[in-house]
């Protein structure tokens, strides 16, 4: 029951019963996320290990990241066929001002991205530094709730 039928309920009748409570409906999964899921090299669920170090600085005249590890539990997608379930793997995540994934300070938002959290993934595999990037500062490392999944046809 909400606060106001609440409120309702009690001034005019001075008794209420309450509605059997439901869980609320999970919110749909932003579209960006959708569009960069499907052009990410790939998209995997994993429990966080470990969080490297801030860098201390926001990305701007130089470009900014800080590592995650991760357990990989799940792979939805992966291009070159680098990854496997059980496998380790550091992700290097763009930190941007008053981006989706960071906090007031330059470093990923710490009750985002914490050890033990499980968390969606996209990544590229970069070639040349020869490590894994998330794909932006937006969608690059989610919450693995009800509606990433969704959003990747799994549940």
């Amino acid at each position: 029951m909400t606060a106001l039928a609440m409120i309702l309920c009690l001034g005019l009748s001075g008794v209420c019963e309450a509605a059997p409570s439901r869980s609320p409906a999970p919110v749909a999964a932003a579209p960006a996320f959708v569009r960069a899921a499907r052009a990410a090299g790939a998209v995997f669920e994993a429990r966080v290990v470990d969080v490297g170090p801030p860098p201390g600085f926001w990305s701007g005249f130089a470009v900014a990241f800080q590592s995650v590890t991760y357990r990989i539990t799940k792979i939805y997608g992966d291009r070159d066929h680098r990854l496997r379930v059980g496998k380790q793997v550091t992700v290097q995540h763009w930190i941007v001002a008053e981006s989706d994934t960071a906090d007031s300070e330059p470093r990923l938002r710490p009750d985002l991205v914490h050890v033990g959290a499980t968390m969606i993934v996209l990544a590229d595999w970069n070639a040349r530094e020869q490590q894994w990037t998330g794909v932006d500062e937006h969608y690059g490392v989610v919450a693995a709730d009800a509606a990433h999944r969704a959003a990747l046809g799994h549940h």
